[in-house]
């Protein structure tokens, strides 16, 4: 801040108003490179997928797959799945072959009751912390279990 008010002291006129400008827009000498940009570009998820999207009440597992990308690089992608009523699970996705990431949701544990939806949201995290989500997949429970 003095060094601001030693230039402003000094000039006077046209010269003030140039120093303001300047002062005010970071352009007074000093080779004039801003360094890094920080990174504000989130991920970019596509072609956001779970097979099967229709379970047996038994409980078998449901593969989530995405395409995910971005400017400086990915560092986590998780699936969180929503039981119509309960806790939430996070699987994590692990990267495979180019962009795409795949996890496992293993419903043995939780998928049950006909009728039951459940809902899968992806969500892709950058190294500077951007989030993006995916919309929302759904994967319904069928019919009755089967006699034993």
């Amino acid at each position: 801040m003095h060094k601001t008010k030693i230039i402003l002291a000094r000039t006077a006129g046209v010269g003030l108003a140039l120093a303001l400008v300047l002062v005010v827009c970071g352009c007074g000498g000093g080779g004039g490179g801003g360094g890094p940009q920080a990174d504000t570009t989130a991920p970019t998820i596509t072609g956001a997928s779970a097979t099967p999207t229709t379970l047996q009440p038994v409980g078998e597992d449901v593969t989530i797959q995405a395409t995910v990308t971005d400017n400086v690089g990915v560092t986590s992608v998780t699936a969180t799945v929503t039981p119509p009523t309960g806790s939430a699970v996070d699987v994590t996705m692990t990267k495979g072959a180019g962009d795409t990431w795949t996890g496992t949701w293993q419903t043995a544990t939780q998928a049950k009751g006909a009728g039951a939806v459940y809902t899968i949201v992806i969500t892709a995290r950058d190294a500077a912390n951007n989030t993006r989500t995916s919309s929302a997949l759904t994967v319904t429970v069928e019919g009755p279990p089967p006699n034993p």
